[in-house]
Order: C-alpha cells, then structure tokens, then sequence
C-alpha cells in the first residue's frame, strides 16, 4: 500500500494527523512477534529442539519455584502461550549500568504465579517470549539480538528494522513518538516518553522496532524464506485456540 495509512492512534501526535506513514519507525512490542518465532524454528530443523520436550531439558532450573516446574511445560507450550505463566513482568533489578539481563527479566516475570496448569488453557505472556529468547541464545550460543539479526532481519533485508543493544534507546527518524499521560488538578498531561524506558526490560518481549513497511516484507517472506524452512512451516503454524477470545481467534506461535 503506497502512501500513508488510517491506523490506530499509537501516539499523541498520531491522533492528531490521523494517519501512520508506513516508513515510520515504532516498537514493536504490540505489533507482531514472528520475528522472535523464526529462530527457533531453524533450531528446531538442526535437530537441537523438540517442540514437545520439557523446557528443562534445555534450560535447566530456569522456570522452576513458585509453582513452575520445567519438566511439565513443553516448548510448544511456551511458544503457544498455553504453558500457564503469568504475564505480569514482574520487577527485574538493573545491572550498574541500568541494564537488564535476559536472565533476570525472566527471574522477575516468574515471581507471579502460575495462571493455570500447563496445557489446559491460553493466555499470553510476555514472560513466554523471555523464556524463548533464553532459549534461542541456549541454542545458538548467541545473544538472542544478534541471532534475531543474523537469521531474519539480514536476510530478509529488512533495513528499518533493529533489536538494540542494552543502553540503546534510540529511535531512527521518521519515527512515532510514545506519551506518558496524567491527570493534575484539573489539567491531563502527556509527557514524551519515547526513550525513557530501558528496553533490556522487555529483551526478547518487546524491545525491536520497526516500520510498516518491513514488518509486511517479514510477513509475506517468513512462510518460504530460509529462516522458517518449507518442512517446519506446517509445525510453525499449527493453530492454538485462544480462550476468552472469538473461536476464530487462534494463535501460531510454534
């Protein structure tokens, strides 16, 4: 589609011009999350995963406590978001540089309880995505940023797109602007908070931007493209009802 876009109002500036360029830059975090998806996928093809394998057997002792227990969520569970764990991020403590580790974003999301026991149920979790970005560094042998990068975004040419590096909040421009609003005394105040937050919060779970225009090229190529090959695509997209949701509403994600 050429031209600007009638869209959601992502920011204040956003709903006041009405439209979204598709050249403008934003997080993806509420966007799509596939590009996390595909390299676990190439794993799964050289023989290092079982979608159907307890997550221990590749992350020992990592979601275990509080009621979780590795050896009964499988990684399809994981990426299907029917392993039970909470969404709620919990409270991840910084590195002295103010950064946030992978392991530790994890550690803090699995101080929530379990919703439910594991397969019985929906429910998505940003936790889920932290769990698979320790597993794609687990397998790789990589940060799960530079996997990301290597396997979908060079590959695919995807040029306005990026997962940065901890203490990188930049945004190239163009780019749609986030806002902080609250209300005093009688007044409602936005404040631009575009690059307050620190993104190795959210690592694997939100932290990549993007444009319109590359999260459309990823979508029409990761069917075929050699990051999800022909034989993992009936696995990749193997449909998961989403519950508390329309039952045409179903989830791929693994």
């Amino acid at each position: 589609m050429a031209g600007p876009w009638p869209g959601l109002l992502i920011s204040a500036n956003a709903i006041m011009q009405g439209h979204v360029a598709p050249a403008s830059g934003n997080p993806m975090s509420v966007r799509r999350r596939p590009d996390r998806r595909s390299p676990r996928g190439e794993a799964n093809l050289e023989g290092k995963v079982e979608l159907d394998a307890p997550i221990q057997r590749y992350l020992p002792g990592v979601v275990a406590g509080n009621g979780y227990d590795g050896t009964k969520i499988s990684v399809r569970q994981i990426l299907q978001h029917t392993s039970g764990i909470s969404d709620k991020a919990g409270n991840p403590r910084a590195n002295p540089d103010g950064t946030h580790s992978l392991r530790e974003a994890v550690r803090a999301g699995l101080t929530n309880p379990p919703l439910f026991a594991p397969g019985t149920s929906w429910k998505y979790s940003n936790t889920n995505f932290l769990v698979a970005g320790m597993l794609i560094e687990q397998i790789t042998g990589t940060p799960a940023g530079d996997a990301i990068t290597a396997r979908i975004i060079k590959p695919l040419g995807l040029t306005r797109t990026s997962y940065p590096r901890g203490g990188d909040r930049k945004l190239e421009a163009p780019y749609l602007p986030g806002y902080i609003g609250g209300r005093v005394g009688p007044f409602f105040l936005w404040t631009n908070a575009t690059t307050a937050v620190e993104l190795t919060a959210f690592a694997t779970a939100g932290a990549m931007a993007s444009t319109e225009q590359d999260m459309v090229t990823f979508d029409q190529a990761w069917p075929t493209a050699s990051s999800c090959h022909r034989r993992c695509w009936p696995r990749c997209a193997r449909q998961c009802p989403c519950s508390g949701f329309p039952p045409s509403c179903t989830t791929a994600s693994g």
